[in-house]
C-alpha cells in the first residue's frame, strides 16, 4: 500500500487510504498484481480512488458495510440487519467472501481481545483496528468465540448448498439472535 501510494503521488492520482489498502490486499502479496490491479481500478475510477469505488470495481463488499453488519451480530440487532441483507441482495454480494470477511473480522476481534497491541497480526488499515477495538470493548471474549464459531459454520454450509443466498441470510439473522453468554450463564444461575 505504500508503494502504491508513492505511484499515486507520483501519477497525480487522488486516493483514500483505505482504497490502496483493499488493492494491496486483492493482490495478494504480489506488487505486480497489485499494480495491474491499480491500473485497472484507475481506467474505471477516472483517477480519483475512493473505498467505494474500488470495491465495486474490484467487486469487494464496502468496509462500512461489512463493519455495519458485524456490529448488527455482536450487538444483536436483527431488525437493523434485515436492512443490510437487502443491500448486500442488491449489490450482488457474494456470500462466501462476505463470510469470508466476516471471520476475518471475529478472529482480528479475537487476537485485540487477548492483546490489545497484537496489531502486528491483523491485517487492516489503522483507522479499522481502532474502529474495530471501540467495537468490541464492551463484549466478551466468549461471545466473540461463538460468533466466530457460527460465521465458521456458515461457511461451510454455503458450500453444500444450492441457494447459497438463503443459507447466508439466515445464518446472519440467526447470528443476530443468538443469546449472548451472559445471559445464558445468568438463565443456568436462576434459582
Amino acid at each position: 500500500a505504500e508503494y502504491l501510494k508513492k505511484i499515486c503521488g507520483h501519477e497525480k492520482i487522488k486516493y483514500d487510504d483505505a482504497a490502496l489498502w483493499l488493492i494491496a490486499k486483492q493482490g495478494d502479496g504480489s506488487m505486480r498484481d497489485s499494480l495491474s490491479l491499480l491500473d485497472q481500478v484507475i481506467s474505471f475510477t477516472n483517477s480519483n480512488l475512493t473505498e467505494a469505488e474500488v470495491s465495486q470495481v474490484l467487486g469487494l463488499t464496502e468496509r462500512s458495510l461489512i463493519f455495519a453488519v458485524f456490529d448488527c451480530l455482536i450487538q444483536r440487532k436483527p431488525i437493523e440487519l434485515v436492512s443490510y441483507l437487502e443491500k448486500l441482495s442488491l449489490s450482488g454480494q457474494n456470500p462466501n467472501l462476505f463470510l469470508e470477511d466476516l471471520l476475518k473480522l471475529f478472529r482480528h476481534s479475537l487476537l485485540l481481545k487477548a492483546d490489545a497491541n497484537a496489531t502486528d497480526l491483523i491485517d487492516l488499515p489503522e483507522d479499522e483496528v481502532v474502529l474495530l477495538i471501540e467495537k468490541i470493548q464492551n463484549f466478551s471474549d466468549a461471545d466473540l468465540h461463538m460468533l466466530f464459531d457460527m460465521t465458521m459454520k456458515s461457511a461451510q454450509d454455503l458450500s453444500r448448498t444450492s441457494d447459497a443466498q438463503i443459507v447466508f441470510e439466515i445464518a446472519l439473522l440467526r447470528m443476530s439472535q443468538a443469546p449472548r453468554i451472559a445471559d445464558l450463564k445468568a438463565l443456568l444461575a436462576a434459582p
